[in-house]
């Protein structure tokens, strides 16, 4: 799989409008992304950016979107969020 920056703004704004409302979660991924961009530096241009990508939304799960079943996990619920996202 390639990445690209188009993945990187995609993730960029579904964190913000998400997580933005969340206050000091917002503010931790904020700081998680900062430093994927440094650390990304070690990384070749496709891994930096989906480095930068998951840095965005790892805690997506976080987000105060309706639950859709009983279990709640931070990784299920994430991936629920991400993909009512996208249809």
């Amino acid at each position: 799989m390639t990445c690209d920056e188009s993945l990187v703004h995609w993730a960029a704004e579904c964190a913000a409008s998400l997580l933005s409302p969340l206050g000091s979660r917002w503010l931790h991924v904020q700081g998680v992304v900062e430093r994927a961009w440094q650390v990304g530096e070690a990384f070749n241009e496709d891994d930096r950016c989906c480095l930068i990508a998951a840095a965005y939304l790892h805690d997506i799960g976080y987000a105060p979107a309706p639950q859709q079943t009983g279990f709640h996990p931070m990784m299920v619920r994430g991936i629920s969020v991400l993909s009512a996202m996208n249809g």
